[in-house]
C-alpha cells in the first residue's frame, strides 16, 4: 500500500505552492493512494489499483508525454519477464480514468499498452527500447474537469475543465535509451517520438500538426556525494501530438506547440542535499497562430530526509 500527501493548488501536473495570500495556511493534498499486488519470480506480475506512481517505463525524454507530477487514477498491470543473461521483456498496461460524468455512458477513459525490452550490455554499452499505444475515449464529449488547462490541443467553446477536446488522441509513443560508459563517467542518451494515430484537425476541418519528438543527453549522474550531472534536449511538439494536459508543465506554460531547448547542471553537495540549477528557451511552434517565447530559469535545492 501506499500513500503520499503534497502540497500545491490541487493541479494534476504540479505540486509547487506559492508563498502568497499574507501567509494563509497551506492545504495537502492526496498525491497518491494505491494498493499493489506482486508475486511470481518469472515471469513477475504486479496489480494496482487506485491514483498511483506512472507505472510505465520513462526516461527523461518522456516528459513530451507525462508531467512528472502526474499520478494516474485507475488500474496498471505489469508482467516482466527476464530468463536472464542480461535482458528483460515487460508488458505494462493502464486504465486510467480522466473524468467521470455523472449520469451518461460516456466517461473518458485512457487506456494504454506498452511493450519493451532491455539488452544485455554489449562493449559497457545497455540499451531499452519501449513503444507505447495511448487510447483516450470520449474526449469531444464533454471537458476533463481538470483544475488547469496547458496550452495547444484544438478545443471547443468554453471555460477550463468544461471544454471539450476537438480531436481524438490515439498516440504511439516510441522510446529509446542507451546508456554509454565514458571512462569514470556515465552518459545517457535518450529520445523520444510521438504521433497521434487519429488525423486531428482545427475546427474548420484543417489538418494540425499530429507528431513531436524530444532528444538529448545527460552526462555524469548526480547520486553520491560530490557527484555531478549535466543534461541537454531538444523539444518539439506539434498542437494535437499528445493530450496537452499531462504533459510537462515546466516546458514554456505547458502544453503542446511548442518547441525549444533544456538544459541544466546539479551537484550532489551531500547524500542528502542536491542542487540543481535548470534552464528552458521555449517558444511557439506554430507561429502563425501566435509569437510566444516563454524563458524559465529554475534553481532547486533538494532535500532528503
Amino acid at each position: 500500500m501506499g500513500l503520499r500527501l503534497a502540497s500545491g493548488t490541487g493541479e494534476q501536473i504540479s505540486t509547487n505552492q506559492s508563498f502568497d495570500n499574507l501567509s494563509a495556511q497551506k492545504p495537502l493534498w492526496i498525491d497518491r493512494a494505491f494498493v499493489r499486488w506482486q508475486g511470481g519470480e518469472q515471469p513477475r506480475l504486479s496489480l494496482t489499483g487506485g491514483r498511483m506512481p506512472n507505472p510505465f517505463f520513462m526516461p527523461y525524454s518522456s516528459d513530451i508525454v507525462w508531467d512528472d507530477d502526474y499520478n494516474p487514477e485507475g488500474f496498471a498491470e505489469t508482467v516482466t519477464i527476464a530468463p536472464g543473461a542480461g535482458w528483460s521483456a515487460f508488458l505494462n498496461l493502464g486504465q486510467f480514468v480522466l473524468d467521470e460524468d455523472v449520469g451518461a455512458r460516456n466517461d473518458q477513459w485512457l487506456f494504454a499498452q506498452q511493450i519493451g525490452v532491455t539488452l544485455p550490455p554489449l562493449v559497457g554499452w545497455s540499451t531499452a527500447l519501449a513503444a507505447t499505444y495511448y487510447v483516450a475515449t470520449n474526449l469531444q464529449d464533454s471537458g476533463l474537469g481538470q483544475v488547469v488547462c496547458q496550452s495547444g490541443n484544438t478545443r471547443g467553446p468554453g471555460d477550463c475543465g468544461v471544454a471539450p477536446l476537438l480531436n481524438d488522441y490515439d498516440v504511439l509513443d516510441v522510446t529509446a535509451l542507451v546508456g554509454v560508459p565514458l571512462g569514470a563517467v556515465p552518459l545517457a542518451v535518450m529520445a523520444d517520438y510521438v504521433v497521434n494515430t487519429a488525423d486531428p484537425t482545427d475546427a474548420v476541418g484543417r489538418p494540425t500538426d499530429d507528431s513531436g519528438y524530444q532528444a538529448g543527453l545527460i552526462l555524469g549522474k548526480a547520486s553520491g556525494p560530490g557527484s555531478w550531472e549535466a543534461a541537454y534536449f531538444f523539444k518539439s511538439v506539434g498542437t494535437d501530438a499528445t493530450l496537452a494536459d499531462i504533459t510537462d508543465s515546466d516546458f514554456g506554460d505547458g502544453g503542446t506547440d511548442r518547441r525549444g531547448h533544456i538544459a541544466w547542471a546539479a551537484v550532489q553537495v551531500t547524500a542528502a542535499i542536491q542542487l540543481k540549477v535548470k534552464g528552458y528557451l521555449t517558444h511557439r511552434k506554430d507561429e502563425a497562430t501566435a509569437q510566444d517565447d516563454i524563458n524559465r530559469l529554475l534553481v532547486d535545492l533538494v532535500a532528503h530526509f
